[in-house]
């Protein structure tokens, strides 16, 4: 039988895809004041009670009719009009000013009122006490009552807003000095504008949207289950993320990636912080821009956030972070991972504004760590996450919500003032207000093929408190039985079947009810996308068989089980001994092929133009996008110091697999993270052979892929002599079948990126995809090979009568 490659995290099917976007907001925090909404619809806020300007400030900001005390530090229910309720979202912005989205799509104001924020020109004092409602503007009217109504969802950023209206479109209120309020101007307005594009179109098919200080952002949706990020206002520390000039932006436009310069799409969810725009992807990444070199809030080890780049896996152990819920802050972002914990990075000060990060430090991290309850016990079945300026909030799958951070003024609702609190802790909720139950949100696998039979729990993620009801569909047709929060797949067809998840709201803990929530994943069985001609034959001792295929294949004696034979390489025939193949019926012979592997191909062929360099030969960075398996790669031996030179010289060669880490500043192996090392061979290398002999390795080591790519470093273990590495050729290299499976992007050497490496030729297959065997038939067909002929010559004539004989 073959050896088995060795595994590193294959997790092909397990790629997720969401259409959850936005959460509607329930609790959440600004610059010293907090809100939240209770399950009835009411609201209630905490914190900083004194806003206004600084020589003249107003108390009564928070809305609760106390204006006399300077600090509430107990939540304290606020003051709505009675058409305002129940409220279904709220958000605190970060200039001290509030804003709420009503049941019937009516959008409230009150707090800090400096910069016209509020909505409503006829209320221009500093500070509103009392919330008033946001009139129409440029929005919609649909009862003309002169005030903004069909709003979906809504953010408040620093001294703006934004809400987006039930026709895609997105319009914005508030201080315009920097083009925060995408209408092409730099005017304020106390009234809704459109957020327009260059050509001054409204941006239309906004699914989400989120406000940092002085800058928008917006997810427009691509009509495919994501969206593409589009930002607008202030350029300042990189918020924009797309460095093409160092200006204000008055209309929307997409953000750019760090990596390849293409526009940020293929995204599920965003939100921003007040220097920090982030999104997360359909495969779960996190991507951030902005202040990098803040404390390096961004998490992705660049010292400079001009375009978008992947947040760092940090504690969580991988490369790179993902989650399914994200959140930012002043100088710190957060996020909920996959398996619902909760990660946080960035600037963690030992001040009145420090442990945002929530780890029991007042120390800041450039990568994520685990916010926590206690000395090594991280948050769990976190549901969702919330910020204020430097602090946070969690909900968890129990309703229950925890707070950590500043507590100078009483924003974390603690009911007492403190420096910081540097764990999370539980906060109680107010009497007669109960949190509402979390929106039901689907996080599905995305669309897979796979073998049959095959057995796939499909999880959408999302846990029923006895609220929620769970109807499982196949292909359009209601599953009997199926309501629990999973469903098992065994049938997949080769046209595809589909799977679907409806979950309904059945519960009474919301004020407004709330919309399903649904996802679906389509299963297809794999079919050949190889052929077997006919007529093939052999010749014993030799069996010489092949398909017609771009991939590597396995050949058997049976159909089941049996014993391994050979393997053939895309169209090239495998060679075996005849005596072997156990399946015959007199001349005709039966082998059994199954695909190893789908696609087989090559990375960076070895290049003939070379200098000799001595020392450490450095690593390179693979990037997959497919799961795959490297067989083999290939280098140059030349030893140039004497007493080598004319000899040769033997030395031990061992390839390894590593991890990624960031160091000063650069993405660099993690040599204390060796994922795999290959065999050793000693090997050796002339310097008066030409051409220079070519060393290859077999690797044999299966890597996981997905859509994003994953991110991997080959370099050596062991290496006698110093290796020779190409001097021309220039990164990335991609492979040679589509050119999006395996892509080599850079060398690594001496603690700095190289101009080139001496590993070449990676050989590598992807993931088997058709499972079974087909009978593969050939004729025993050796050439015929005529007899030798003679002459012989006589010396003298003979003569034979009928019956005679003579000896020759």
């Amino acid at each position: 039988m073959k050896t088995p490659a060795f595994l590193i995290g294959i997790i092909s099917i397990f790629i997720i895809s969401t259409s959850a976007y936005a959460q509607d907001l329930t609790i959440s925090g600004g610059n010293a004041v907090s809100v939240m909404i209770c399950s009835n619809g009411a609201v209630f806020s905490w914190g900083n009670n004194k806003m206004g300007p600084n020589h003249a400030p107003i108390l009564g900001g928070l809305g609760t009719g106390n204006t006399t005390a300077e600090i509430i530090s107990t939540p304290t229910e606020v003051i709505m009009p009675a058409a305002a309720l129940p409220i279904k979202q709220v958000d605190a912005g970060s200039g001290a000013h509030f804003v709420a989205m009503g049941c019937n799509g009516t959008v409230w104001g009150w707090g800090n009122n400096q910069d016209k924020q509020v909505g409503n020109p006829a209320y221009p004092a500093a500070v509103i006490t009392t919330p008033v409602q946001v009139v129409k503007g440029e929005g919609t009217d649909k009862d003309g009552d002169g005030f903004l109504d069909g709003v979906v969802y809504i953010s408040g950023g620093n001294d703006e807003n934004y809400a987006i209206l039930e026709t895609g479109e997105l319009v914005a209120w508030g201080q315009n000095d920097k083009g925060q309020l995408g209408n092409g101007t730099t005017t304020d307005s106390p009234f809704p504008v459109y957020v327009r594009t260059a050509n001054g179109q409204t941006l239309k098919n906004v699914i989400m949207v989120e406000a940092g200080d002085e800058t928008g952002y917006a997810l427009v949706d691509n009509g495919n289950g994501t969206g593409t990020v589009y930002s607008w206002g202030g350029y300042a520390d990189h918020k924009l993320g797309r460095e093409t000039n160092l200006v204000s932006n008055l209309y929307a436009a997409p953000v750019v990636r760090e990596e390849d310069g293409s526009i940020l799409n293929n995204i599920v969810s965003l939100t921003a912080g007040d220097a920090m725009g982030m999104a997360i992807d359909a495969d779960g990444y996190v991507w951030s821009w902005g202040h990098a070199s803040w404390g390096q809030m961004t998490g992705t080890g660049l010292y400079a956030g001009h375009f978008a780049a992947r947040v760092l896996g940090g504690e969580t152990g991988e490369p790179f972070l993902k989650a399914k819920v994200i959140s930012a802050g002043q100088g710190f972002g957060m996020a909920v991972t996959l398996d619902g914990k909760a990660v946080a990075w960035g600037n963690n000060g030992g001040t009145n504004n420090g442990g945002n990060l929530g780890n029991g430090t007042t120390t800041g991290s450039p990568t994520p760590v685990y916010i926590k309850i206690g000395a090594n016990l991280p948050i769990t079945d976190v549901v969702s996450i919330s910020d204020g300026d430097y602090w946070g909030f969690i909900t968890k799958a129990d309703n229950s919500i925890w707070t950590w951070g500043g507590n100078s003024i009483g924003q974390l609702g603690l009911g007492m003032t403190s420096s910081i609190e540097s764990y999370a802790r539980k906060m109680n909720n107010p009497p007669n207000c109960a949190t509402p139950d979390p929106k039901p949100q689907v996080v599905m696998p995305k669309d897979f093929s796979t073998c049959v039979p095959f057995s796939y729990v499909i999880n959408p993620g999302f846990k029923n408190n006895g609220s929620y009801k769970f109807e499982w569909f196949k292909n359009g047709t209601k599953i009997s039985g199926a309501t629990g929060e999973t469903y098992t797949a065994t049938e997949a067809s080769a046209s595809g079947t589909t799977y679907k998840v409806i979950i309904s709201y059945v519960g009474a803990n919301s004020p407004c009810g709330m919309d399903p929530a649904e996802g679906e994943v389509t299963i297809t069985q794999y079919t050949p996308d190889f052929t077997v001609p006919s007529g093939q034959t052999f010749c014993a001792p030799n069996f010489s068989v092949f398909v017609n295929g771009s991939g590597t294949y396995d050949y058997y004696t049976s159909a089941v089980g049996g014993t391994y034979l050979g393997t053939s390489y895309k169209n090239e025939p495998a060679v075996f001994p005849s005596a072997g193949v156990t399946q015959n019926n007199g001349t005709t012979y039966t082998v059994y092929v199954e695909e190893s592997g789908n696609k087989a191909g090559l990375v960076k062929p070895i290049s003939s133009t070379l200098n000799a360099q001595e020392g450490n030969p450095g690593w390179i960075q693979i990037q997959v996008f497919e799961d795959l398996t490297i067989d083999s790669l290939s280098f140059y031996i030349k030893p140039h110091y004497a007493p080598f030179a004319s000899g040769g010289s033997t030395g031990t060669y061992q390839i390894g697999v590593y991890g990624q880490k960031v160091s000063s500043g650069v993405l660099a192996p993690d040599t204390d993270n060796l994922l795999y090392s290959g065999v050793s061979a000693q090997l050796t290398g002339y310097s008066d052979v030409s051409p220079v002999p070519v060393a290859t390795l077999p690797v044999n080591v299966t890597l996981a892929g997905s859509s994003g790519g994953e991110f991997y470093w080959i370099g050596f273990i062991k290496n006698a002599d110093p290796l020779l590495k190409g001097t021309t050729g220039a990164y990335p290299y991609v492979d040679n079948v589509n050119g999006n499976i395996l892509r080599i992007n850079a060398a690594y050497q001496h603690g700095a990126w190289a101009a080139e490496s001496p590993i070449s030729n990676l050989y590598f297959h992807t993931a088997q995809h058709f499972c079974d065997r087909i009978p593969v038939t050939l004729i025993e067909d050796c050439p015929c090979k005529k007899p030798d002929s003679f002459t012989i010559n006589s010396s003298n004539g003979l003569g034979l009568c009928p019956g005679e004989s003579t000896i020759l």
